[in-house]
């Protein structure tokens, strides 16, 4: 997922390039394999803050909105049952402090 916004000063001081860059020391050529993913990113940055907290390192004009999440969302989710790893998906947006009972 390309970013709008990112230093990577800011996160060299603190991390070594393959906590977020898997295998790029085996990679002959750069791919997006190698490039992080919202779940290495919520590991340190927990606090999501939906929706605008999307956009502190994402461009405002990226569709980053799932599929799933139709118009009515907000008022249809709740209605099917979810399976565990669909709730526990939910963090990777929301952040890892996301729990359904903060809306519901």
């Amino acid at each position: 997922m390309p970013l709008a916004h990112f230093s990577h000063q800011a996160h060299v001081d603190l991390l070594d390039c393959l906590e977020c860059h898997r295998d790029i020391d085996k990679s002959d050529v750069t791919s997006i394999a190698n490039f992080p993913r919202m779940a290495d990113c919520v590991r340190c940055h927990p606090q999501g803050d939906m929706p605008n907290g999307c956009w502190k390192c994402h461009s405002q004009t990226m569709q980053l909105r799932p599929p799933t999440h139709v118009a009515d969302f907000v008022d249809s989710h709740s209605r099917l049952r979810r399976s565990g790893a669909e709730k526990a998906s939910c963090d990777v947006c929301h952040g890892q402090n996301f729990h359904c009972a903060g809306c519901h």
